[in-house]
């Protein structure tokens, strides 16, 4: 599999769309599986299962301030156009998560020791 690989700025995030066009906030049947990674350089791979269940669009909030998030939302709306701004709303959202900590494989190592060691100490 060919993927296209470029360094995106901290933020974003991932509007997912209900397979065959369905309205918004309409019940699926069926649920499809999606997984996203997020890379440490802010590089993000989305899979689905099945692949043509889902519309997947990646975008990037811009960087702001606490006090100019509210902007930065807007402009964002205004990018994603109607289609994905009526999707993009609370009631939507499936899940979130942060690329805040990204450890190395001994970083890694070393915490699954550690929670191995006060596992035994709890004992």
């Amino acid at each position: 599999m060919t993927t296209q690989r470029r360094k995106s700025r901290l933020g974003g995030t991932a509007v997912f769309r209900p397979a065959g066009g369905k309205r918004v906030g309409a019940r699926a049947a069926k649920r499809s599986n999606v997984l996203i990674v997020l890379h440490s350089d802010g590089y993000a791979e989305v899979y689905a299962a099945p692949r043509d269940a889902v519309k997947v669009r990646v975008v990037n909030l811009l960087a702001t301030d606490r006090a100019e998030e509210v902007l930065a939302e807007k402009y964002l709306d205004i990018q994603l156009g109607p289609h994905w701004s009526e999707i993009r709303v609370p009631g939507n959202l499936v899940a979130t998560g942060s690329v805040g900590e990204c450890r190395s494989v001994a970083a890694e190592v070393d915490r699954v020791r550690g929670v191995g060691i006060i596992r035994g100490l709890t004992r």
